[in-house]
């Protein structure tokens, strides 16, 4: 049996569709694998401060993990992760299994801020504690 012509577009078009969603996504992290944030700092500053900061994710024998989808998030009112004032984003690790992303504390803001990594079966976090200068 052979479909009429306008059925079998749509269904290539919606196979195409579901084809790129998938080839879009990062691969999940395997049992055993790990996350690995940096150690928290304390930071003086009275403008704003930008901190970077990388994940490392490696297998169960240690090794880095390229391709490995991170989810960042912060936890602070004001503070911001990467370029476009989110609070949450993803991003893929490459091939030395590191992801990166900035953070943004605002010049004002002073306490803790907490970013946290995960990778579906491990997280991590760091605390980042900005403190403004004493008036002399």
């Amino acid at each position: 049996m052979r479909l009429p012509f306008k059925i079998r577009n749509i269904l290539v078009a919606v196979g195409m569709i579901i084809l790129s969603f998938y080839s879009g996504c990062g691969t999940e992290a395997p049992a055993g694998a790990k996350i690995e944030m940096p150690p928290d700092a304390t930071i003086e500053a009275s403008g704003d401060v930008i901190f970077y900061i990388d994940a490392m994710v490696t297998n169960s024998n240690g090794a880095p993990m390229n391709g490995i989808d991170v989810e960042f998030l912060v936890c602070c009112a004001g503070a911001f992760i990467d370029y476009n004032n989110e609070t949450y984003i993803k991003v893929r690790t490459d091939d030395r299994g590191i992801a990166r992303v900035r953070v943004l504390i605002p010049g004002q803001f002073e306490g803790e801020i907490i970013v946290s990594g995960t990778i579906g079966v491990a997280g991590d976090q760091t605390k980042i504690t900005k403190k403004l200068p004493q008036a002399q």
